[in-house]
């Protein structure tokens, strides 16, 4: 995990190879990226995952439901805590949801990497 800036204080991914490995996981049955992605995802100091406090609104592109999406939760979890890989969960609306993901970050700040 290498920062390109000098000047980089937080690096913020949104979507990374552990969400493409689960979703492999759930709708093929491919445990196949899994190590590659756990690598990966190693190098992150914290995960914020958002709660499922929200009605789940169709994009027109996704198939999915609030069914699946329960689901991917239950997985994404079991794999970060099989894992060991740090987790926050963020909730609320609005202001109140960013104020929730900040929270996390500075509760974690002790522990986050300096690039």
């Amino acid at each position: 995990c290498v920062a390109t800036a000098a000047t980089v204080s937080w690096l913020l991914v949104d979507t990374t190879p552990l969400m493409t490995a689960v979703y492999s996981d759930l709708l093929f049955h491919d445990v196949s990226l899994y190590p590659f992605a756990l690598a990966h995802h190693a190098c992150f100091d914290v995960t914020l995952l958002t709660s499922l406090d929200l009605p789940w609104v169709p994009d027109g592109l996704q198939r999915d439901g609030m069914q699946a999406q329960r689901a991917f939760d239950t997985r994404l979890r079991e794999v970060l805590d099989q894992h060991a890989l740090p987790y926050g969960v963020v909730s609320g609306q609005g202001a109140a949801r960013t104020a929730a993901a900040l929270a996390l970050i500075q509760e974690n700040s002790g522990n986050l990497t300096s690039y």
